[in-house]
């Protein structure tokens, strides 16, 4: 049977993940929308700022998930 406890730090550990995907890929959206507007050029940075964004919140995704596990494994 599940330990409750472990069950709960379970989901503890990954809890601010979600968190932490849409606020770095929030600021870079945030990012790209301001130097649009500050160099006139809607909506080119805007719409290039989400590929980054997206690569550096699952890269930073992946590298918690490798961290967290890495720590459970011994």
């Amino acid at each position: 049977m599940n330990d409750p406890n472990k069950d709960l730090s379970d989901v503890m550990a990954y809890s601010h993940l979600g968190i932490t995907f849409i606020i770095t890929v929030g600021i870079f959206l945030v990012g790209g929308y301001y130097l649009d507007k500050w160099l006139c050029t809607k909506p080119w940075i805007f719409a290039f700022s989400v590929f980054p964004g997206l690569a550096s919140g699952i890269y930073l995704l992946y590298k918690e998930i490798i961290v967290k596990n890495k720590d459970k494994k011994s």
